[in-house]
């Protein structure tokens, strides 16, 4: 007996050593012992930048990774600090090699014959931050590199921080060195540069952002400076269509009602966002709205914006940087924003990244996802976001965050995807101060590529910019195993009254009968492209809760054990190796003090490694997800003289729905209920029920709403998940005879997905005594869900009348016109997709005397307009941002005093649909509309082309009356609701307006006055005056260098206040 109670504490020391080996296996397999590092081949010790911009390029089984320092002293270029790009290789020897990029601006210069050609000293400028934007094409071998601080010669006599900066890119083929790369040198026109002063084209710093189309045909540009810093967005044409080494730019994103400085265009990204079109694109404006930032989404097929997304904090930058990345693995993207800038009640400039989800018909905007690494105040967390791919093929894609000033150093954090999104909890946080430690890193993060494989063993690598130190760190990761393990009993109980097992103690060898339970362990793993065999450290320990006062043991190798540790070889995609069986006995009664708490056995394994010491294996796996194996066995006492348990158990459930008893037919009234409660009552007529547990299962899937403390999720193996929601309630261990439990459980029903139609409900009860014939153990119904809503469309136009004057005096041939549409949802239920249809009369005999409606968002539920009206032309831009529409100078004639108005009573022109008028037809799509959102906003622009209605219809009307008609229909044909069509007019008034004369008095009281004052007039003052002399507005000009920081420029100075520039600190100059 003494020799079975001397071994625990000695067992409990090799247990904690076991533990402590299995954590060490815990985390991402992103590896951080053994990085590259990338350096400039020259200019190491100076402030280049290195490592600000990075990009990694697979061709032909090749990785190249360019990596951008944008305050180089170039070698290549006849300008100060031009800055440059490096293209950078592993060599055989894992030694890292870097060498400048030849934009070869001569060779563009003397190809050029385009009019307005530059030299090659024109296309480097000094500080031109040249590689401040790299991309990739993902396509082909072509990298665009981009200097948004490029100026132009018109300048060129002006001070550095005077110059205008317009921004240029160039596009060059890193597989084809003889290929001559492209220039792009958008709004270089003189004449649009300053107009009225206002910033037009000038202070542009196009390329600030860029990506390649999806198809790789062009490339696009950010243009934040545009129009007095409200931005712009620009497309080139396709590349293959570049002539003598220059690419032409269009205008996509323009003079959108955004508000200066608003910085459109700081940041780009395209995804798949809609469902049935093509890619869209996402562009970050982080000082619009107030300087809480906006997003916009732009349907590139149909030509339109359909979506934004604002911040929800001033000055947080939201839109700074912009991902599109499918992290649920469905048919869509969904966008990843940053906020660096955020700041919360404990730290400033913490930082904070949202994750909006796309259903195919828009974004989830009110309940993002939201990420917020350490929260460390200057941490700038989103500064940066990357796609890193699957790099543990579990199925969903892996995004990297960086927070390049945290802890002074900078920091990466790694996310992983899941079917509900990006996990909350980061998968891997690599700390530069931590991790990397021996490198003296700084700014590391500020730039982040991944998505591609560099030693081939098929696991995405990332590469990470470290500017502040001229550094780029490639970090590779490694291959992941799954280890599926556990415990098998030949008996859930043991009856401390049944020895059914014969012991022979293995020191004096008399044997006994004794209580027992025989064990054994089964352990196998997977996973994709991982070593064929693994060697595991095993461990088992018995009765692990009470490792110091076991209640039972083992014999093992002919000696007592409380624990067993061995080493196991196993094989892949094998059948699982099992060890031999194993008997676990109970110890004397005496010696058992608790028969009610379950004998726990767990089981712990850790990876042995094969690799040479100091150098990486990009083939050594590590273990996902290390877990504690565990398997119980439950005590049985007190049923019948041969111990065996016979229960009589019988269930029964009611529902209630909003805490209202009901039948378990009645439907839920979706919307109106906002939970249905279970209420599950088990009755024990017969003898003690052990590990009795009650399994309830929804289907679809409801979450809680509030967990009872004897139920919880139980743990599933992935391959026996369903898409039910399952609950573990214990009832009773034991249940007594006669003794009932009753377990609610409310399950939340206020927000069903569109498609359900009803809910499935489960109930089953298991236990592990016997049970009779007539006891009821399982329970099924369903429950209906039926729909009740309805619409109302309203719409009016902006203004009552319109004001046009006769062609003489008109300054434009075009009036605009607004119209403010709402869209609300009635009654209880939600609303998948809305079908608009709007009508314009707009085509008389094919000829268009209506301009091409543009639809704005206004808040409330997202809208979608598709269908672009080909059939008109897009209205005209006004090229002067400062010049009055024609409507509102004749407002301002019509106000004048001096001035009265000529109007003739003449003819009402009414534009309606008819057989003589065509109609064009918009169609929209609106939704869905929840019980969170109930209301659709949104504006429709158009303009109406006087000229052209003149000459169809004559000029013999004096009011012309337009009237637009629309209706909304509920796609959903579960709901039945009226539709109805609603009318908008719109009217246009001709009103001449004349000088009034002034009367004779007037002026005889004018000419009397003047004469007295002049012969009361005294000598001047013989001392020398102050002459104040008004500057040239011209030479007062300062143009911008920096978009980051700039003095707010007062509005009440119209354009003449001096613009002061301080570009001096080193973060400004970075996109910070």
């Amino acid at each position: 007996m003494n020799s079975i109670a001397i071994y625990p504490r000695i067992v409990c020391l090799a247990l904690i050593y076991c533990i402590y080996c299995c954590i060490q296996t815990l985390g991402s397999n992103i590896d951080t012992e053994f990085p590259l590092i990338f350096k400039p081949t020259f200019g190491q010790n100076d402030e280049n930048y290195f490592g600000l911009t990075v990009e990694m390029q697979s061709i032909r089984n090749k990785t190249n990774f360019i990596i951008g320092a944008p305050k180089t002293q170039s070698t290549l270029y006849n300008a100060k600090h031009t800055g440059t790009v490096f293209k950078c290789w592993i060599q055989y020897n894992l030694s890292t090699i870097c060498d400048e990029i030849n934009l070869d601006f001569r060779r563009i210069a003397a190809s050029n014959r385009r009019s307005s050609p530059l030299t090659a000293d024109q296309m480097a400028r000094d500080d031109m931050f040249l590689g401040g934007t790299v991309v990739a094409d993902p396509k082909s071998s072509r990298v665009a590199v981009c200097g948004h601080k490029w100026w132009q010669e018109l300048h060129a006599n002006r001070p550095q921080h005077q110059r205008n900066p317009s921004g240029s890119c160039f596009i060059v083929d890193l597989e084809k060195p003889n290929d001559t790369p492209f220039g792009i040198f958008p709004l270089r026109d003189p004449n649009l540069q300053i107009q009225h002063n206002t910033y037009y084209y000038s202070h542009s710093m196009s390329g600030f952002s860029a990506a390649f189309t999806h198809n790789s045909d062009s490339l696009l540009m950010g243009s934040p400076g545009f129009y007095q810093w409200r931005g712009t967005l620009l497309e080139t044409e396709p590349i293959n269509m570049g002539v003598n080494g220059l690419l032409k730019e269009k205008a996509i994103f323009h003079q959108r009602l955004t508000a200066s400085e608003a910085y459109v265009g700081y940041s780009l990204a395209s995804g798949h966002f809609l469902s049935g079109s093509q890619y869209s694109l996402a562009i970050g404006a982080p000082r619009d709205a107030n300087f809480k930032g906006k997003v916009y989404i732009y349907n590139m097929w149909s030509n339109h914006f359909f979506d934004d997304i604002g911040g929800t904090q001033m000055g947080e930058y939201f839109g700074y940087s912009l991902l599109s990345v499918n992290v649920n693995n469905d048919e869509f993207s969904d966008l990843i924003v940053g906020a660096p800038f955020y700041s919360n009640k404990y730290s400033y400039d913490c930082g904070r990244v949202y994750v909006y989800l796309s259903s195919g018909n828009g974004f989830d905007k009110l309940k993002p996802q939201i990420l917020s690494g350490s929260d460390t105040s200057g941490s700038r967390f989103g500064t940066s976001i990357a796609n890193l791919g699957d790099i543990n093929f579990d199925g969903y894609n892996e995004i990297a965050v960086g927070a390049p000033y945290e802890d002074d150093h900078g920091a990466v954090y790694v996310y992983s995807g899941s079917k509900y999104g990006l996990l909350p909890k980061y998968l891997q946080r690599i700390s530069a101060n931590e991790h990397l430690n021996q490198f003296n890193l700084m700014g590391f993060g500020i730039s982040i590529a991944g998505k591609r494989d560099v030693d081939n063993n098929h696991y995405n690598d990332l590469l990470i910019g470290s500017y502040l130190t001229n550094k780029a760190v490639l970090l590779r990761t490694k291959p992941i195993v799954n280890i599926m393990a556990e415990i098998r009993l030949n008996a859930s109980h043991i009856n401390v009254n049944e020895r059914n097992c014969l012991y022979l103690d293995p020191i004096s060898g008399m044997g006994r009968h004794r209580p027992c339970v025989g064990a054994k362990y089964c352990i196998q793993y997977e996973g994709t492209h991982v070593p064929s065999s693994l060697n595991l450290n095993i461990s088992i320990q018995l009765d692990s809760r009470r490792p110091e006062s076991t209640r039972c043991f083992t014999v093992y190798k002919n000696q007592i054990k409380f624990a067993i540790t061995k080493i196991l070889t196993i094989s892949a995609y094998s059948t699982e190796s099992c060890s031999d069986e194993f008997t676990v006995y109970l110890k004397d009664r005496s010696l058992v003090d608790d028969i009610f708490t379950p004998i726990q056995l767990s089981l712990s394994y850790s990876l042995i490694q094969l690799q040479t010491k100091g150098t990486f294996c990009p083939k050594c796996p590590i273990i996902k997800d290390t877990k504690l194996i565990t398997n119980q066995i439950h005590f049985q006492t007190g049923c019948r003289i041969d111990e065996k348990c016979v229960s009589k158990l019988q269930i029964s459930t009611k529902t209630l729905l909003n805490s209202v008893l009901s039948m378990k037919t009645d439907p839920i009234l979706e919307g109106y209920h906002k939970s249905l409660t279970l209420v599950t009552n088990v009755d024990n007529s017969g003898e003690p029920s052990y590990l009795t547990k009650l399994l309830i299962t929804t289907n679809p899937k409801l979450q809680l709403i509030k967990q009872d403390s004897r139920c919880r999720l139980p743990n599933y193996n992935t391959n026996n998940q369903t898409d039910g929601y399952l609950l573990e309630c214990e009832v009773g261990n034991p249940l007594k005879s006669h003794k009932q439990q009753e377990i609610s459980i409310p399950l939340d029903i206020s927000k069903l997905d569109l498609d359900i139609n009803e809910i499935e409900v489960t109930i089953e009860l298991k236990s592990a005594s016997e049970v009779t014939k007539d006891s009821v153990l399982n329970e099924t119904f369903t429950i209906q869900v039926v729909r009740n809503a309805s619409l109302l469309m309203i719409g009016h136009p902006l203004e009552s009348e319109l004001i046009y004057e006769k062609e003489s005096k008109r300054k434009q041939d075009f009036i605009q016109f607004s119209a403010a549409f709402q869209l609300i949802k009635q009654h209880w239920s939600s609303v998948g997709n809305v079908f608009i249809e709007i009508n314009f009369p707009g085509l008389f005999n094919k000829q268009p005397f209506l301009y091409r409606p543009v639809v704005e968002l206004s808040g409330g539920v997202s809208v979608n307009c598709n269908r672009t009206v080909l059939e008109l032309p897009m209205i005209p831009m006004t090229r002067n941002a400062d010049k009055s529409t024609d409507i509102d100078s004749q407002r301002n004639r019509r106000d004048n005093s001096g001035q009265k108005q000529i109007s003739t009573d003449k003819r009402t022109l009414q534009l309606e649909c008819n057989s003589r008028i065509e109609c064009v037809k918009m169609e929209c799509f609106a939704g869905p509309f929840t019980s969170d959102k109930q209301m659709a906003k949104f504006f429709v622009h158009s303009a109406l082309n006087i000229k052209t209605i003149e000459s169809i219809f004559g000029k013999k009307y004096d009011t012309i009356k337009l009237r637009v008609q629309s209706k909304a229909i509920i796609s959903d044909s579960r709901i039945v609701s009226k539709v109805e069509q609603i009318s908008t007019d719109f009217v246009f008034k001709r009103i001449d307006l004349k000088p009034e004369p002034i009367a004779k008095w007037i002026i005889f009281v004018s000419i009397a006055v003047g004469l007295f004052g002049f012969f009361r007039r005294t000598k001047p003052q013989t001392e020398d005056t102050n002459e104040w002399v008004t500057p040239n507005s011209d030479d007062q000009q300062i143009e911008r260098n920096s978009l980051l920081e700039v003095q707010e420029l007062n509005d009440n100075d119209f354009g003449d206040q001096i613009q002061h520039i301080n570009s001096s600190n080193q973060t400004n100059g970075l996109k910070s």
